[in-house]
């Protein structure tokens, strides 16, 4: 409860802290706009800056379509301090080829990312989601961390690749959690999630392990047509609604050592692989 409490008011809080330069423009006397940039370079490029208005109107929305960022990108420029973004922000065919950093921030806008590559890690560690967010047909060449990450609202990764680590351990997602038709080439830790409303991995393809260990899934949660080429382990997890696996492939084993159901139990029909799990 503290950690949810500092995280959600902290920023607030220091909104006027070290980043304050990069501050948007007054409310006072302006008009919304929109800000938008194609085929643009960036480099080294603290988002939050861009907002700095010189027609005195408020910026609402970032919009960035076909633009290369080199070098360090970061949403605030403040490293390891809780800071706030309050606009809504848009990334469309982007290329990143530094490091991506958005850790410990709060985003009070929407942000979404659309076919976009990112080149170098991405860091979202303990940043907090109060609108929708979305990596769609994104492809991340390196670890994406986005462990201790707070989703108030919709969240989804649908048709992304991610080439390396995926972490998300200790992550907190109040609506389900979309990740139809993506692909893990490597492991994936997901371990200590909580899943509000469930998980959907629908399509989903795991070439490492796939680790959701000591999860708790209180939605309907389902594996449709997923494969898992390695484990799939759920160890010492709690349910309290169903886990369906659909034609769900397993080229491993599936773990459930410890778990506990308080609802129905997991469903399997007409999985298949080298291991096809039995009823629990």
């Amino acid at each position: 409860m503290i950690r949810y409490f500092l995280r959600f008011f902290y920023p607030l809080l220091f909104l006027l802290n070290a980043c304050a330069s990069n501050s948007a423009t007054s409310k006072s006397g302006g008009l919304e706009s929109k800000l938008s940039f194609s085929g643009k370079s960036f480099n080294n490029q603290v988002i939050r800056t861009l907002l700095e208005d010189k027609k005195n109107s408020q910026i609402v929305a970032l919009e960035f379509e076909n633009c290369t960022f080199n070098g360090l990108t970061s949403f605030t420029g403040c490293k390891d301090i809780f800071s706030s973004f309050p606009v809504t922000c848009s990334f469309k065919n982007c290329s990143f080829n530094g490091e991506f950093s958005a850790s410990s921030t709060q985003f009070i806008g929407a942000v979404s990312f659309g076919k976009c590559r990112f080149k170098q890690i991405v860091n979202f560690q303990n940043s907090t989601f109060l609108a929708p967010l979305a990596f769609r047909e994104c492809s991340f060449d390196t670890s994406a961390m986005f462990q201790n990450t707070i989703y108030m609202r919709e969240s989804s990764w649908m048709g992304s690749h991610f080439y390396e680590l995926a972490l998300f351990q200790s992550a907190s997602f109040f609506k389900k959690a979309q990740f139809m038709n993506i692909v893990f080439h490597q492991n994936s830790d997901l371990t200590l999630a909580r899943f509000g409303e469930g998980i959907n991995l629908d399509f989903a393809r795991s070439e490492g392990n796939f680790d959701l260990s000591d999860s708790r899934f209180e939605g309907s949660s389902t594996f449709r047509n997923a494969a898992f080429h390695k484990r799939l382990v759920l160890k010492n997890t709690r349910s309290f609604s169903t886990l369906r696996f659909y034609e769900t492939s397993f080229g491993d084993s599936l773990i459930f050592h410890g778990s506990k159901f308080f609802g129905e139990k997991p469903e399997y029909i007409k999985t298949k692989g080298s291991f096809i799990p039995s009823a629990y």
